[in-house]
C-alpha cells in the first residue's frame, strides 16, 4: 500500500507495482518498485513514527530509497536517501531493537521530503 501511496504522491501509474512475478535481488531481477524521472527507486515503510530507514541488503539497481511511514491506506513521507549513501559501510550495522545487521538511516539523515520531490521534478 505504501507503494501505492508514493505513487499517487508524485502522480505517476505503477506500473512496476503490479508486476507480480517473483524478483531476486541476488539474480539482478529487482528493480526496486518504480522508475521515476531516471530514478529507480525503491519504497520502504513502517508503522512506526520515529522509525529508522531500512534496507535488508544492497540492491545494485536502485538508485533511491523512500521512506513512507503509516499503515492501513495512511501514509505520509518521511524522507529519502540516494542508495549511495545509504549502501556504504558507514551505515550497515545492527540498530538498537534488530536481530540482524542491515543498512540503516535515521530520519534526521533522510533527505527532506519537500527537497526530494523537488529533486524527483528537477528537468522533469
Amino acid at each position: 500500500m505504501s507503494e501505492l501511496a508514493f505513487c499517487k504522491l508524485i502522480n505517476t501509474y505503477p506500473y512496476d507495482i503490479f508486476n507480480v512475478q517473483p524478483r531476486s535481488v541476488a539474480n539482478n531481477e529487482d528493480n526496486g518498485d518504480l522508475i521515476f524521472n531516471g530514478y529507480c527507486i525503491d519504497v520502504k515503510v513502517t508503522k512506526y513514527q520515529t522509525g529508522k530507514l531500512i534496507s535488508v541488503s544492497k540492491n545494485n539497481a536502485v538508485s533511491l530509497i523512500v521512506m513512507m511511514i503509516g499503515e492501513h491506506g495512511t501514509y505520509r513521507l518521511a524522507g529519502g536517501m540516494l542508495s549511495g549513501d545509504m549502501y556504504s559501510d558507514e551505515r550497515y550495522g545492527l540498530p538498537a531493537g534488530f536481530s540482524k545487521p542491515c543498512y540503516w538511516a535515521e530520519q534526521i539523515d533522510l533527505i527532506e521530503p519537500s527537497a526530494l520531490l523537488d529533486m524527483l521534478f528537477a528537468d522533469y
